[in-house]
């Protein structure tokens, strides 16, 4: 397993957009700086692939376009809204469709090209934890060997999985009453026909179903349901309404989704992305807000390995409560609303009808992230 030094100033868990965007601007800040991963890449995830304004506009400023700059990868045009036999459409802009193997995978090489070590199917924890030491140790285990490295800094960016974390931290993070787990699927253009740009979204018994088509010509199937009427219809049943058929044996599930964390920073630890808490419905900008804090953080990294031992970690449970503030308040009431089948499809009616509604709502949508 060894590649070189154990001693590192950064070591991120977690190869998605949160925790790779955090290793290229590590890298590119001079900090040595490893990235891990447990999965094999490329790989997908349970993911709506959809990424906002704001997050094209972070990859632009940190010359990361390449990655989205494909003849394949096209631009959000609409989104439908459907609830039983009834539909309502509205037009999207701003935003893009792109498959999570593609856009992580780009974003791990850029990493890479900055000078970051990237190690993948390898699991990371959290060894000898103590809150008052401050550097931290990772044991990081593969298939054939395991390994111990330290860092000044670790970022944990592991998403819904807290197995890297330290049971002290894990207390910290709450699992909301009452949340869906998500379920994701990819199918062919013959399972579900859709038109590149477009986003369906099914209102179901107990959630919803979003499908996106991927520059790879597959549509994204990406779901939040209560897990009590997956327990009680099955998977198979679920997708039933959907004419779905034998996607139980294809589809990958998530832990509960909605979270929230009591605190995202340690001496020597800082949780971001998912890790820090997570709030549905798949409404596009979790990938655009995953960005966003891996670029507020990266300064702060910077001022961890130059000594300093307070205030990167007050500044950055600051600014982490400023940015999901207004995003937990939104996904939450929508979340709520879908409930609610009929209020929903009544409210997205009406938002489609009246321009001066559907402004104002989709501009936060494809914004959220900015500061």
């Amino acid at each position: 397993m060894s590649k070189g030094s154990n001693d590192f100033d950064v070591a991120i868990v977690g190869a998605g957009p949160a925790g790779a965007m955090s290793a290229i601007l590590a890298a590119r800040r001079g900090l040595k700086t490893l990235l891990v991963d447990k999965s094999n890449f490329p790989r997908e995830k349970v993911c709506g692939c959809c990424i906002n304004s704001a997050g094209k506009a972070l990859l632009t400023q940190h010359k990361l376009a390449n990655i989205i700059q494909n003849e394949h990868v096209q631009a959000l045009t609409s989104f439908t809204l459907f609830a039983g036999v009834r539909r309502t459409s509205f037009v999207l802009s701003g935003g893009t469709a792109i498959s999570r193997g593609k856009l992580d995978l780009g974003l791990v090489s850029h990493a890479q090209r900055a000078g970051c070590e990237f190690q993948s199917l390898t699991k990371a924890s959290i060894s000898d934890w103590n809150e008052r030491t401050r550097t931290r140790s990772l044991l990081l285990t593969n298939s054939k060997s395991s390994r111990t490295v330290t860092a000044k800094v670790v970022v944990a960016a592991c998403g819904l999985s807290l197995s890297a974390l330290p049971a002290d931290v894990r207390t910290a993070i709450h699992i909301k009453s009452g949340s869906r787990v998500g379920i994701g699927v990819l199918l062919t253009e013959r399972e579900y026909p859709l038109n590149t740009g477009e986003i369906h979204m099914h209102l179901v018994e107990g959630g919803y179903v979003g499908f996106t088509k991927l520059e790879n010509g597959q549509v994204d199937l990406a779901a939040a349901i209560d897990p009590k009427t997956i327990a009680r219809v099955g998977m198979d049943g679920l997708f039933s309404s959907l004419k779905l058929q034998n996607l139980s044996k294809r589809a990958k599930g998530t832990p509960p989704l909605s979270r929230f964390a009591d605190r995202v920073a340690w001496p020597g630890l800082f949780l971001i992305g998912d890790s820090a808490g997570y709030t549905e419905p798949f409404t596009g900008e979790g990938i655009g807000m995953a960005l966003q804090q891996a670029n507020i953080c990266a300064p702060l990294l910077t001022k961890v390995c130059a000594g300093e031992e307070v205030s990167p970690y007050l500044e950055w449970s600051q600014r982490h409560r400023s940015l999901s503030r207004t995003s937990r308040w939104r996904c939450s009431a929508l979340s709520w609303i879908i409930n609610l089948h009929s209020l929903t499809f009544q409210t997205a009616s009406l938002i489609a009808r009246v321009p001066m509604l559907h402004r104002p709502l989709l501009n936060t949508l494809q914004h959220a992230g900015e500061t």
